[in-house]
């Protein structure tokens, strides 16, 4: 495999996560919550 497909796949995986946590942050802030910022 070419360096760029893994990087790109490694990529978008990493953007999944993201997507869900940031999600789950905006999910939690409309309950009234406030979100703990992971490091």
């Amino acid at each position: 495999m070419k360096p760029d497909a893994i990087g790109c796949h490694r990529s978008a995986v990493g953007w999944r996560r993201l997507e869900r946590t940031v999600a789950e942050r905006r999910h939690l802030t409309s309950l009234g919550f406030q979100p703990k910022v992971r490091p």
